[in-house]
């Protein structure tokens, strides 16, 4: 294979999912021997992560608006010194500035957008339609995100490829001689069945349906939720807090913060619940059922599309607490049925969710994109 050299556009000061996984994905390159540089802001956490990766860094301080045309000289240049065949971008703010950059530079590389949120905001202007159809290749989760691409922006759809988010499954995996001995290093109770939910403390999270499902379970003593995660609406966190009070549940309800042990902590868990109401993927589904969990998700985003309900987890309706009440029910009385799902479950990320598969469908993906410059 020719040497490919790629840009990853980074520059931001947030530090979440989007930022992590589209600087993660540079590593993954670079182990494939293509060369892999990412344009940060200097001090940031991106950088951070990004040395730690042992990529190459371009710290570049740049302001976050639409056609920034100091920055897309600045990274043109970077483009010009990089030799740069492609460059992924990660958030739709910084596509015009990228693709002026592209104008700008000797190479003009092959422009990727990873879109990892769905917008639904329509997106047919004359600034948007510029953007667009200057974009050589966008990268979806899923298809409902391809639909609303291709519904709120005039992209030529062969550009569109949807490539699901992979986890290490060696990673996420079910660990069960350990059980008892990492529901101890969590001082988690080691007998109860536990129903667990890990996720940012928020609304749209749904924290408070799965509280609500879990007050019509109080008859059933050996049954315990575990929430997990750093609450990222205060407000909402102190209601949950007080909802658990209001109906003396702090003896059957758990709540664990942040933890980097996410692959451990799933395995103290008999089943997982995630009850968002809005989720674009659902990352997290899928590290349950690579642990071989049964899980529980709502009907929303991209859900429907990695559970198939009955068969390797179960979809409820947003909002429906009696409907998540009657299935954590049934799974406590049928241990059976719950282990078989949580077999076609890990079977099922393994054929679809590795991330090796994701990777080598993104190659594949600039690879015909380079093929058609």
């Amino acid at each position: 294979m020719l040497e490919i050299n790629i840009t990853i556009f980074n520059p931001l000061r947030a530090y979440g999912g989007l930022e992590i996984a589209t600087t993660k994905l540079g590593r993954e390159l670079q182990a494939r021997n293509f060369r892999v540089d990412v344009v940060v802001l200097p001090d940031s956490r991106v950088e951070s992560l990004a040395r730690s990766l042992d990529l190459e860094v371009k710290p570049i301080s740049l302001k976050q608006e639409y056609f920034n045309f100091s920055s897309a000289i600045r990274l043109s240049k970077i483009f010009n010194l990089s030799d740069t065949d492609l460059s992924v971008v990660g958030k739709s703010s910084l596509l015009s500035t990228v693709i002026m950059a592209k104008k700008l530079s000797r190479k003009k590389p092959v422009i990727v957008f990873h879109q990892q949120m769905q917008s639904g905001v329509k997106k047919k202007d004359i600034i948007h339609n510029w953007i667009y159809r200057n974009l050589d290749g966008v990268v979806v989760l899923n298809n409902r995100m391809k639909q609303d691409i291709l519904q709120t922006t005039i992209i030529d759809p062969s550009k569109v490829k949807v490539i699901p988010y992979g986890i290490d499954i060696n990673k996420f995996r079910p660990m069960p001689e350990k059980k008892i001995e990492l529901r101890k290093s969590f001082n988690l109770p080691v007998e109860n069945f536990l129903v667990g939910c890990i996720g940012r403390i928020d609304r749209q999270k749904g924290q408070d349906v799965l509280l609500d499902a879990f007050m019509s379970l109080r008859n059933i003593d050996k049954i315990k939720l575990v929430i997990a995660g750093d609450p990222s609406d205060r407000i909402f966190f102190d209601e949950l807090q007080n909802l658990i009070k209001a109906h003396y549940m702090e003896e059957r309800v758990v709540y664990i913060p942040f933890t980097n042990k996410v692959p451990e902590l799933m395995n103290c868990f008999d089943l997982l619940v995630v009850p968002s109401h809005c989720e674009t993927f659902g990352l997290v589904v899928i590290e349950g059922m690579a642990c071989g969990l049964s899980v529980l998700g709502t009907d929303c985003g991209g859900i429907p599309e990695i559970i198939d309900s009955g068969k390797n987890g179960f979809i409820f309706p947003p909002r429906n607490s009696s409907d998540l009440a009657e299935l954590i029910t049934m799974l406590y009385q049928d241990r059976d049925l719950m282990k078989e799902i949580g077999k076609n479950a890990r079977e099922k990320v393994e054929q679809n969710f590795d991330r090796d598969i994701e990777v080598n469908n993104i190659i594949k993906f600039y690879l015909e994109l380079l093929s058609r410059k």
